[in-house]
């Protein structure tokens, strides 16, 4: 479990140790969204902290609808791809009628939150990677139907369990 926070961690002190002051290198970030990709270039100075976030590595995730997601309200689906040699968890949620989504997580059957994702803007699509640790990329692997995506929103809760 401490590897596991340690794994964690990590990604949150390099972005920190990005975002400061004193890199005057220029940064390119792109982020892919159901319809549009975007590039900003920004560049830090000493008068003003920079605002750009690493980008994804990779969006390979698998074509077709992906897995249904269910809820109360509103409708969703979830695609993924386990990338072991990068230890990432690559995905697409989409998601529709559930106003804004506020957080997307991969987690455990018992419901233990295992890793953070991005969430989807309002009734869009998210297509990314998250970093994480190899152990559980091999759990993942293992046992896809121990684990579901859940994506909280405005309206509701989507779920949808990985196969």
């Amino acid at each position: 479990m401490a590897r596991r926070l340690l794994v964690l961690f990590i990604p949150l002190v390099l972005v920190a140790g990005a975002c400061s002051n004193g890199d005057k290198k220029a940064a390119a970030v792109t982020t892919t969204t159901s319809s549009t990709s975007t590039t900003v270039a920004a560049t830090s100075s000493t008068d003003a902290p920079s605002t750009t976030q690493p980008a994804p590595t990779s969006t390979t995730t698998p074509a077709g609808s992906g897995i249904q997601m269910t809820g109360t309200v509103g409708t969703g689906s979830v695609a993924y791809t386990l990338a072991p040699e990068r230890s990432e968890f690559c995905y697409r949620i989409s998601v529709k009628g559930v106003g804004q989504p506020t957080e997307a997580q991969v987690r455990r059957s018992a419901g233990e939150v295992v890793l953070a994702l991005q969430a989807p803007p309002t009734d869009g699509t998210v297509n990314t990677c998250a970093a994480t640790d190899a152990l559980l990329i091999q759990e993942i692997d293992a046992g896809p139907g121990s684990f579901y995506v859940e994506v909280k929103a405005a309206k509701g809760v989507l779920k949808a369990t990985l196969r």
